[in-house]
């Protein structure tokens, strides 16, 4: 590898010349290889930088375990190519702007600033997995020709949407957000979602459940996202419902029935209001984890503290679990 392509950081910053000698090394290292060639781009630490104005965008270009030290600024690129990110980490504000891409692949980055789509057109299928958004994420005039999956989604801030074309592609497959208790903010949002998805559709229902929870719930819910954060990757909403299950389950072993008691009468509550879509939901994710791995002794005290409709639920899936075993 040109060695250019890791100095530390802090050349890049104290000498502009040293940084434009690297994006002019740079880009010839790209292109070096052929305008057909497809590239790897493993480990290289980046100063602040702009494909399409300061630095040509190569057609087939991968970056794997890259970080980005300053803001990241993609503007005016037509790429025809697939392009993939993976792993990579951004430091500073990320903005794709006026852009056309083929198709895109994004998977387990972190974002600590904000991230900024606008005016953009996906002509083939859009992938993004478990990303940590740290700062809120701006969705606006873009187009999906093709399938879009956002799927496991951590937004610490939230995220805002405007003016999507073909919004029948665009699925969030699972979305977690920590603070922002609205979860998305869009344009319209009834419209948005009966044209997004049917009004029975799970995923849509995950949303909005958690979003619920988050609202009533906004310490516990905090600490069930960091839970999530450190101990796996599957950042959706089925799995926030599912760890707060076991949110209920630190007070009922520590004793804590009255924080206990608000939060299953809290679930009771949706229970009774939901449809069966939702009672299904939540029968998997909350109720079928209570008590999980407690005693004989805490199970019998827990569950002088578990409301009837909880009771008769849980009892009911148990039993199905013990007729097939």
């Amino acid at each position: 590898m040109n060695p250019i392509l890791t100095e530390p950081k802090t050349e890049w910053q104290r000498d502009q010349t040293r940084y434009r000698d690297f994006l002019v090394a740079f880009q010839k290292y790209l292109f070096s290889f052929g305008e057909s060639a497809t590239i790897d781009l493993v480990g290289i630490a980046f100063p602040p930088i702009a494909f399409g104005e300061d630095i040509a965008f190569p057609e087939k270009v991968h970056f794997y375990n890259c970080t980005f030290h300053g803001d990241l600024l993609v503007k005016n690129v037509r790429h025809r190519q697939p392009l993939r990110v993976q792993e990579c980490r951004f430091m500073g504000e990320v903005r794709i702007e006026n852009s056309a891409f083929a198709s895109m692949d994004q998977l387990e980055n972190t974002f600590e600033s904000e991230v900024h789509w606008s005016d953009l057109t996906f002509e083939g299928e859009v992938y993004c997995s478990y990303h940590v958004c740290k700062e809120k994420m701006y969705m606006t005039d873009v187009t999906f020709r093709d399938q879009a999956d956002f799927d496991s989604i951590f937004l610490q801030k939230g995220c805002e949407i405007r003016d999507i074309d073909g919004l029948e592609h665009l699925h969030w497959g699972g979305l977690l957000c920590a603070y922002d208790t609205d979860v998305c903010q869009w344009e319209d949002r009834e419209t948005y979602i009966q044209n997004f998805r049917k009004e029975d559709d799970p995923d849509i229902l995950l949303i909005e459940l958690a979003r619920k929870v988050k609202k009533r719930f906004p310490e516990a819910s905090s600490r069930v996202v960091t839970r999530l954060i450190e101990t796996t990757n599957e950042w959706s909403c089925y799995f926030f419902l599912e760890y707060f299950a076991e949110e209920t389950n630190r007070l009922l072993r520590q004793k804590n029935y009255r924080e206990a008691d608000v939060q299953l009468l809290f679930f009771q509550k949706l229970i009774a209001e939901g449809n069966d879509e939702v009672r299904s939901i939540l029968d998997v994710a909350y109720v079928e984890n209570l008590m999980w791995d407690f005693d004989d002794k805490q199970r019998t005290e827990a569950w002088k503290h578990i409301p009837d409709r909880i009771k008769d639920r849980y009892e009911k899936i148990w039993r199905s679990y013990a007729r097939k075993g």
